[in-house]
């Protein structure tokens, strides 16, 4: 059924198209596939700075890579914008309810915009209401500026496949279940040939494959007694510092992202951690006020 997308996807755009290659677990499974079909598609990398190391290194080895570097650097997206936190929908929210917006205020007092209650919004932005006190900026933007904006150039061109699975997100599932695997229609264009994949999908393939993956930053794909596929490393990989989804409870025992960034990597922690004026991330106050071990 993928490969049946991503057919109709290349044929659809007469070609110009790109692979979308963060060179996380689902991306190479979608590039993999889609190279299998049509070798020319190029893959589109693009380096935030907050790439693990093992992840630039990999993905430098895949065929037809282009890597691009965003205008601004994590540091003065944080500065211009703020820190994305919890969620992009929570972030997003409280950007706005700091500006004013009425729709977004009521969303945090557990309201829909004409001010009526919710039970929706009150469990979902009503329980983060106290990080409209927060000291520090808060916003949506990072993703739009270090991932979105550097390939708007290229999808006047070429129309992207992205390797995002609806499982992932509510916002997510809501989006593939209007669109489907391939949004022909949509204001940006986007085929997500593993549209309907779990990650459970895409751990076998890569097993019984046995493609080239990001080994040295995801470890081994282990089988448990009951089926289940996992890797020994990392489980997710993206930007390394990002703060959205640490605020989710760990099992006993485990660590945080920024505890085994420190244990495994302390150079990208030291960037991480050293204020914004010294030429770091600033993130000490963003995880202290969240809770977030470090």
């Amino acid at each position: 059924m993928s490969q049946r997308r991503i057919r109709d996807w290349y044929e659809y755009w007469d070609g110009m198209v790109y692979a979308s290659v963060s060179g996380g677990i689902d991306s190479t499974v979608m590039y993999d596939l889609i190279h299998g079909l049509y070798p020319d598609v190029p893959g589109i990398f693009v380096n935030t700075r907050m790439e693990f190391p093992e992840i630039v290194r990999f993905v430098r080895t895949l065929p037809n890579i282009r890597e691009i570097t965003p205008a601004m650097t994590p540091a003065q997206v944080f500065m211009e914008y703020g820190y994305p936190v919890i969620s992009k929908d929570i972030s997003r929210t409280a950007y706005y309810a700091r500006h004013g917006s009425v729709w977004a205020i009521r969303r945090f007092d557990g309201q829909r915009p004409d001010g009526t209650p919710s039970e929706w919004y009150a469990q979902r932005h009503g329980r983060w209401k106290r990080i409209l006190s927060a000291d520090f900026a808060i916003s949506d933007q990072c993703c739009h500026e270090l991932k979105v904006r550097p390939l708007a150039e290229i999808e006047k061109e070429r129309k992207p496949f992205i390797g995002m699975l609806a499982s992932e997100s509510e916002r997510r599932t809501v989006a593939y279940l209007h669109t489907g695997c391939n949004a022909y229609k949509s204001r940006k264009p986007r085929s997500m040939p593993l549209g309907f994949w779990t990650g459970q999908d895409v751990l076998r393939y890569i097993k019984e494959t046995g493609i080239p993956y990001a080994k040295d930053i995801y470890g081994e794909i282990v089988e448990d007694r009951k089926g289940h596929l996992a890797t020994t490393m990392e489980q997710r990989t993206g930007c390394y510092a990002c703060p959205l989804g640490q605020c989710m409870r760990r099992r006993k025992g485990t660590e945080s992202r920024y505890e085994r960034l420190k244990r495994l990597h302390p150079k990208q922690y030291e960037y991480a951690m050293k204020p914004l004026s010294e030429g770091g991330l600033g993130l000490m106050p963003v995880l202290d006020y969240l809770n977030i071990p470090y």
